[in-house]
């Protein structure tokens, strides 16, 4: 596994997770515009970014979740997973396996929840394969990415961890209704609908991105930042 790069140490790690055939790069407004007060970790999935090349043969989605849940796992205090597109799903999918690790809250950003029948999920496979090519990727990148199962779909209503669920108004129909589907079905998800954007909107509305996140954040840990301290709000479930 390639190093995250990180920021500054702080009571508070958010770690961020990109979408397919993007980069780490790709948070760099957020690395920029929380890292003041967070300590920020940004990490490059199998055969992305600086991690090009460097797929295993046995890699699948549930490799990638395991790589994120070591990142976790070798973070200091209060986590909070924030991901892109299916870096959204694989920080959900982290978050239902993990038993060891505490994750303190979510950000799903133009996520779906994945498919639950065999043809649907072959299919998004096939298009995993497609768009490997078209972005001249390693051939074997798409398996970082291969749905196997339902999982996440039918447990979230499981998933108890505090998450906001950010989508722009003019996504794909599949994120919009994907990302709905998550916030109905999750007891403690709120939605943000961030007008006039599309799949990407931490990077072409970072600011509206950065602040909904500082505020959730700050929302779920009770953070006095003028005395550095962080108190864990129960949520409902607790």
């Amino acid at each position: 596994m390639s190093a995250p790069r990180s920021s500054a140490t702080s009571p508070v790690t958010l770690v961020f997770t990109h979408g397919f055939g993007d980069s780490s790069r790709s948070w760099d407004s957020q690395t920029a515009g929380l890292s003041d007060r967070y300590e920020v970790k940004v990490w490059d999935l199998p055969g992305h970014g600086d991690h090009q090349g460097e797929v295993p043969l046995d890699c699948d989605i549930d490799s990638t979740a395991t790589e994120l849940d070591s990142i976790v796992a070798d973070s200091s205090g209060s986590v909070f997973l924030i991901g892109h597109s299916i870096g959204g799903y694989i920080s959900l999918r982290c978050a239902l396996a993990t038993s060891t690790h505490s994750i303190a809250g979510l950000v799903v950003i133009s996520a779906g929840p994945g498919f639950r029948s065999a043809e649907k999920i072959a299919a998004w496979n096939s298009k995993m394969d497609r768009m490997t090519d078209a972005l001249s990727l390693p051939p074997s990148a798409s398996r970082v990415v291969y749905m196997t199962d339902a999982r996440v779909m039918e447990r979230l209503p499981s998933l108890a961890t505090p998450t906001l669920v950010v989508r722009g108004s003019n996504d794909h129909e599949m994120y919009l209704s994907g990302s709905g589907y998550i916030a109905a079905k999750m007891p403690n998800a709120e939605l943000l609908d961030i007008s006039d954007a599309g799949h990407d909107p931490h990077r072409s509305h970072s600011q509206i991105v950065n602040s909904a996140i500082d505020r959730f954040v700050t929302r779920t840990m009770s953070v006095d930042v003028s005395r550095n301290e962080y108190v864990r709000v129960p949520n409902a479930a607790e």
